[in-house]
């Protein structure tokens, strides 16, 4: 038993089904760290789906199968969430490059899970760690609480592994 339910299926799609209905209903505990992680973890659990062709698609998307192998230098846009979130909490230079290395490392964490395990269960636990660093990091929502909600997520990810 590990925690999640026993009856969800274990096919990805329904996970990503679920995981983007979290990011587009605004999940994350109303955080803006939440909020953040759970939009990057449903870009990489489509970008594995898609890469590992997992997701529902026609026989004539199959012409698209090969672009996903090719890695952009911001595959995931977290540059631009990274100053998207040094921009609302007022983070320093320093600061800021602390944020983008704690993101670049739940990306990591989250793509090696989703790629050594693509199933829906990987994304509940992408799920989890993110609620549960949310939960666990309560307080004013200023650059320490964000670094340190991210910082738990993808330890979480990571022992999830």
């Amino acid at each position: 038993m590990n925690g999640y339910s026993d009856t969800m299926s274990n096919d990805i799609r329904t996970g990503l089904s679920g995981i983007n209905a979290v990011r587009l209903s605004g999940r994350g505990g109303g955080s803006r760290a939440g909020a953040a992680l759970s939009s990057l973890a449903a870009q990489i659990a489509g970008h594995v789906a898609d890469t590992l062709n997992l997701t529902a698609q026609d026989d004539q998307d199959d012409n698209r199968r090969g672009r996903n192998f090719i890695t952009a230098h911001d595959l995931y846009e977290i540059e631009a969430l990274s100053g998207s979130l040094s921009r609302e909490l007022s983070a320093d230079g320093a600061e800021a490059a602390r944020l983008t290395a704690a993101l670049h490392q739940f990306a990591e964490q989250s793509a090696s899970l989703l790629g050594a395990r693509p199933a829906a269960y990987s994304v509940e636990h992408l799920v989890h760690a993110i609620d549960n660093a949310v939960e666990d990091n309560g307080g004013p929502e200023d650059f320490n609480r964000v670094l340190a909600i991210i910082e738990k997520a993808s330890l979480a990810v990571e022992n999830a592994q």
